[in-house]
């Protein structure tokens, strides 16, 4: 506007164009006469330069003719003068107007970051609420139907075309489809997907739990909020969780979790009233894994600023093993692994630094933190030990490097003070919240998670632990391929050592170095023992790979410093930047492919057939393989053998309940498991003079026997009538209560697992415990005399055992290996293909035999072969071992038939009677429910008839 004023003051001027001109020319001059204050109306001096001859007649003018053009001629020239200091403002000059503006708000920058790594960490996190995954099966599924569709089109239209010609047109065709039909495809994916998103939500629209440990803790939270308790019933003043355990139940611990999913529920409640417990539980590790990421930034910051805690913060929202294991909607004690180290840590770490009564708080404090941990994770033995390790080992090197100053008394008496005080409020603290002997063990602690998998003592009973996938080793490459990477893992180590050489106030203090390099080689090691255990290196190395970018950026910086001092700031923004958005660019698009999958493993067809069972009856036991028992609590709420959290010896009774060829003996066992679950071979024990052997023995004669048959084999072994009926309350109960069995799709790939533990040769494991503490000489009579063998195959028994764990030596792994289909003419043809080759096998079931033809013309058959006759089931075993494995024949559809190949001990077990024959020629099992999952995978649900165990 001052510029469009100015034009129209000139065109108004009577003065010839020259003239004008020469105004414009010496306005600058004129608007520097005018600044000066008294001298306004003095002629202007030109020194020796040529007077043009209108200058003098423009400044001749009176003042009042001239102020206005004087004037606006100055805020012209003013505003000419702004326009080029503002294109001189370059990016230093805002940066630094920033950093000066942020130096008086010292809390916005810190805020912002912490901001922007829990977004991230909370973004991914949720993507389970609308499970996106299902979007992708819509596609899929869509696009499979039209290809299908286009392909019988094609194939109408142009039979005699080459196929490599007819794929392409295919491919063509259904290009064009796919954009001709895009509206009305994207309308069939929206509705596809959410019908598939519904099969793995509850009535609310919440969508169900992500896996089966958070079920526990759903149960649980449910008892503190109906009961005041984690049990639903007290027995002796003990809160018992009555649906655990069989008939037992099984008193409940001081668990952390499942009290904060309760108070957290309460609180959620006021802003949400209708929220369901399942909906809070779900959206829980979203909270906890913030806190944890916001305590990450504060405590690297300690030792490697805004820009170290912004990358360790981001490193441990992104992560991708602790994203797997702490998304919303997998609400298990995972996240208190990754909280509570790091708000120890912090909280040390201040009281560290702090003097006086300040430094006194925080230890203390630090150790009751310890106390809380232990109530949360049974690692929590961890954060009591590093703090203290730290410490003696920082005094350690101060006394051998002579760095502990003059004061020598002073100094030791402090350190003394701070590390008993830490140690006693922890000690205190954890027997408080939990009880005296979890802290008495801590000593014993880092042993047994040493020998983790190992048979303990002189035990003959198997480990369950051998078989947990979270359990697996894993080898160091793959440690570090967890952690992002090669590049990842040098920047931490590089980290680790700046953590060491970095001055703090103007001193170096190798406490923070010692701390965090124990703190990631401890849980290395940790991970090493099993990929459950690959979450607790996340926040050690996350502050170490923050503290190397940190000194990547101060390096760098101060490189450029040196050639260009007024860009530091700038320079040290920008890489970081660049750091940003290379390093995390992998890891955020491997947390979106990762997260997008992520659907949960309840579905309406478990829900379903649990909540039948729930509505049959108000007092029954569900029995299957112990994987999804926290399913059946939580949903059926209803008794359940064992689960997740509790199989004891039930591994060895389940296992052999599944792979028993006997209906008599699978009957047997489902009684004495409802009878007192594990309970009889201790009871036997104990009239056998420990002998377990002995008992496991006499236990597998009596459970295929009636009551009246048990008592008589007991009399035989010379038990009193007392000891004898409180065997039989074990064994043969006469109040059992309504009994459920259920036999699943996932449990056939799970068969080696319950078979092992089914077929698991107490003997065996004796002779193996004794042998591996015996000289050879006495290893191979002892052999001998155990298993009855001569001395030559006792001498390969002996080596064996000593190459052999007692998990592979003691028994074997018997599975399924596939389903395959028949041809059904004059004769039933199934054609097997194993070990690359197809093995055509000829059935006669009036023969009942399974026969192939070898080159030789001779004809073998499978080690057995099962299959369906009018009186029921019949195995019949071939003489030779030429075929490794055995079939059971199957009808499908009519006359239609398929094949199972499996482990001979699993082609007539109960689970292939029930789950493939469908319970043919079964009398004790009825099949009372069964559901197909969206998976695909069935569900049957069997009511056991205790009216079998009467009969003769």
């Amino acid at each position: 506007m001052e510029n469009d004023w100015l034009e129209k003051d000139f065109s108004d001027e009577e003065e010839p164009v020259e003239e004008k001109e020469q105004s414009i020319t010496y306005a600058p001059e004129i608007q520097a006469a005018t600044r000066q204050e008294e001298k306004i109306h003095e002629p202007v001096e030109r020194n020796s330069e040529p007077q043009h001859a209108s200058t003098p007649k423009l400044v001749s003018q009176s003042h009042m003719d001239n102020q206005p053009f004087m004037r606006k001629a100055e805020e012209f020239v003013h505003a000419k003068d702004a326009m080029k200091k503002e294109e001189t403002i370059n990016v230093h000059n805002i940066f630094k107007s920033t950093v000066k503006w942020n130096k008086n708000n010292k809390w916005v920058l810190p805020l912002l970051l912490i901001v922007i790594a829990v977004f991230f960490s909370s973004f991914f996190r949720l993507y389970p609420v609308d499970l996106p995954a299902t979007d992708a099966w819509a596609e899929n599924q869509i696009h499979s139907n039209y290809r299908a569709q286009v392909a019988l089109a094609v194939e109408q239209q142009f039979p005699n075309v080459p196929d490599k010609n007819k794929q392409a047109l295919i491919e063509q065709e259904f290009a064009q489809l796919l954009e001709r039909e895009k509206e009305g495809i994207e309308q069939q994916k929206v509705l596809l997907s959410q019908e598939f998103r519904n099969r793995f939500q509850d009535d609310n629209g919440d969508t169900y739990l992500l896996a089966i440990d958070p079920y526990l803790w759903y149960g649980e939270a449910r008892n503190q909020l109906n009961h005041g308790q984690l049990g639903d019933i007290t027995i002796d003043g003990k809160s018992v969780y009555s649906l655990r355990d069989g008939r037992l139940g099984k008193e409940t611990t001081k668990q952390l979790h499942p009290i904060v999913a309760a108070y957290w529920h309460r609180i959620a409640s006021v802003f949400n009233p209708g929220i369901s417990l399942m909906k809070s539980l779900f959206l829980l590790p979203v909270l906890l894994i913030a806190l944890a990421v916001t305590i990450t930034f504060l405590i690297t910051r300690k030792i490697a600023g805004d820009v170290g805690g912004f990358f360790a913060a981001m490193s441990v929202a992104v992560s991708v093993p602790l994203l797997m294991r702490t998304p919303a909607g997998f609400s298990d004690t995972d996240s208190y692994t990754i909280l509570f180290p790091l708000l120890i840590a912090w909280v040390f770490w201040e009281a560290y630094q702090a003097e006086g009564r300040k430094r006194t708080i925080l230890t203390v404090l630090s150790g009751i933190l310890v106390g809380f941990y232990a109530m949360a994770w049974s690692g929590w033995w961890f954060t009591f030990v590093l703090p203290i390790g730290t410490v003696f080992l920082v005094q350690a090197y101060k006394f051998i490097l002579k760095k502990i100053g003059k004061n020598e008394k002073l100094h030791w008496k402090k350190q003394f003070t701070f590390v008993v005080s830490f140690a006693i409020s922890a000690a205190l603290s954890t027997m408080i919240v939990r009880t005296p002997k979890t802290f008495y063990r801590v000593i014993f602690r880092p042993f047994e998670f040493i020998n983790l998998k190992e048979l303990k003592g002189v035990s003959v009973w198997p480990n369950v632990l051998t078989t947990v996938a979270e359990f697996n080793v894993i080898d160091f490459g793959a440690i570090i391929n967890q952690m992002g990477g090669m590049l990842f893992f040098i920047i931490a180590v590089g980290g680790l050592v700046y953590t060491f050489i970095k001055k703090y106030d103007g001193k170096r203090d190798v406490f923070y170095g010692i701390f965090v390099t124990v703190w990631l080689i401890a849980t290395a090691y940790a991970f090493t023992k099993g990929t459950r255990f690959s979450i607790l290196m996340v926040p050690a190395f996350g502050i170490a790979f923050g503290t190397g970018i940190s000194a990547i950026v101060e390096l760098l910086g101060n490189r450029i410093q040196t050639i260009k001092p007024k860009f530091t700031l700038v320079s040290k923004f920008t890489i970081a930047l660049i750091l940003a958005l290379f390093l995390f660019n992998t890891p955020l698009s491997t947390a979106d492919d990762v997260m997008s999958n992520q659907v949960p493993s309840m579905n309406d067809a478990w829900f379903n057939s649990l909540t039948k069972i729930k509505n049959a009856n108000d007092n029954s036991i569900i029995t299957s393989w112990w994987d999804f028992g926290h399913w059946f609590t939580a949903i059926s709420e209803r008794k359940v053998t064992f689960d997740g959290g509790d199989q004891g010896e039930r591994i060895h009774w389940v296992g052999k309940l599944f792979l028993a060829d006997s209906e008599k003996e699978s009957f047997g066992i489902l009684r004495m498991l409802n009878c007192g679950q594990e309970q009889a071979p201790h009871v036997l024990e104990k009239h056998f003079g420990g002998d377990t052997v002995k008992a496991i023995e006499v236990l597998d004669e009596m459970i295929i026997s009636r009551r009246d048959e048990a008592r008589d084999i007991l009399v035989n072994e010379g038990l009193t009538d007392a000891a004898i009926n409180e065997v039989l309350e074990v064994t043969h109960c006469e109040n059992l209560l309504p009994q459920y069995v259920i036999a699943s799709q996932d449990m056939i790939g799970k068969a080696g697992v319950w078979g092992h533990f089914g077929s698991w040769d107490f003997k065996r494991a004796m002779v193996h415990q004794v042998v591996r503490r015996l000289s050879k000489e006495q290893g191979i009579v002892y052999i001998q005399n155990e298993l009855e063998v001569t001395s030559e195959v006792a001498e390969e028994i002996y080596q064996e055992i000593q190459t052999t764990t007692a998990d592979k030596w003691v028994s074997p792994w018997p599975g399924y290996q596939g389903t395959q289909g028949c041809v059904t003419g004059e004769e039933i043809v199934c054609t097997v293909r194993t070990d690359g080759q197809d093995i055509p096998f000829i059935i006669d079931l009036d023969a009942g035999t399974a026969t192939v033809e070898t080159v030789e013309g001779k004809k073998v058959s499978p080690q057995s072969f099962v299959y369906p006759t009018a009186d029921g089931v019949e195995e019949k075993r071939a003489n030779s071992n030429e075929i490794p494995f055995s079939l059971t024949l199957v009808p499908h559809i009519e006359n239609d038939y398929r094949v199972v190949l499996s482990h001979p001990m699993q082609a007539m077990s109960l689970f292939t009677r029930l789950f493939y024959l469908k319970g043919y020629g079964l009398d004790c099992f009825n099949l009372f429910h069964e559901q197909q999952q969206i998976t695909g995978g069935t569900i049957q649900v069997w009511e056991v008839d205790w009216s079998c165990g009467t009969k003769p």
